[in-house]
């Protein structure tokens, strides 16, 4: 695999919830062919200064899937899943995948902070100017985003806290100064780390994360059946359910799981 062959790609979204209120809908996407210049396509901030219809962007994110060249991300499956759930394209074969993030933990697994900004920062020497740029856009405007959206921004250390959950609000030239820095960040870190990880011998290890991580993302979506023996004792929050059924305490049951809550009960083999 040469680099130069890599498209990284880089939702910004609205805030992001627990399944099943999840994808988040994304605002715009920052994709980058090789080491050419990143290029932001903004269609849904609310503060305007978008550059394209949701349409077009879509067109583009087709093109990078129709491409047949290997994908770059940084938590892959957070953006393949609005690829895959909101734009309904299909979900790329495991190889064409890469995933800096898991290089990351490869590297340093006990590293105190696993973003990519700190990361960017701490590898490459590179500040995050464009996420303080953000934050200070978001505190200049606080009374119109308690007004309009909901949302009450509040400073720690001078900073804005958890400035995130407001990307989707900004303008869209911003943002994209902060999605192009994260596509641009995400490939510096892949070119960084890779040769490390193939001179420890871990790129094999790499490998199987990739292997494994579409079916980690099909049991999220789809969820996944436990068997429960002696359902009462220790399920009480799903109790309900099981006194529907009139079951005695023996009887095995089935617990269907989806992101972590249980949605469902019912007899083994039903």
């Amino acid at each position: 695999m040469k680099y130069e062959d890599l498209i990284t790609i880089d939702f910004e979204t609205k805030v992001i919830e627990d399944r099943p209120v999840y994808p988040p809908k994304p605002a715009g996407v920052s994709i980058k062919y090789g080491s050419d210049q990143s290029h932001y396509f903004a269609w849904g901030h609310a503060a305007g200064g978008n550059n394209c219809t949701e349409e077009e962007a879509k067109n583009e994110i087709a093109r990078a899937m129709a491409s047949g060249r290997p994908l770059l991300f940084f938590n892959a499956y957070f953006d393949l899943s609005i690829v895959v759930e909101y734009f309904g394209f299909e979900l790329p074969h495991w190889s064409l995948v890469h995933d800096a993030a898991v290089l990351a933990f490869l590297i340093d697994p006990h590293g105190l902070k696993h973003d990519l900004k700190s990361l960017a920062e701490e590898n490459l020497n590179w500040p995050p100017e464009e996420r303080d740029a953000i934050g200070e856009w978001v505190w200049e405007h606080r009374k119109r985003i308690r007004e309009e959206f909901d949302l009450n921004p509040t400073r720690a250390k001078g900073k804005v806290s958890k400035v995130w959950q407001y990307y989707w609000i900004v303008p869209g030239d911003l943002a994209g100064a902060y999605a192009e820095g994260d596509t641009d960040r995400t490939f510096e870190l892949f070119k960084y780390w890779a040769p490390h990880v193939h001179r420890l011998g871990m790129w094999p290890a790499y490998n199987r994360e990739r292997e494994v991580a579409p079916i980690f993302y099909q049991n999220e979506v789809v969820g996944q059946l436990e068997a429960l023996r002696g359902a009462r004792v220790g399920v009480d929050h799903v109790g309900e359910q099981v006194d529907r059924l009139g079951r005695a305490d023996s009887v095995d049951l089935v617990a269907r799981v989806l992101g972590g809550v249980v949605v469902a009960v019912e007899p083994v083999g039903v």
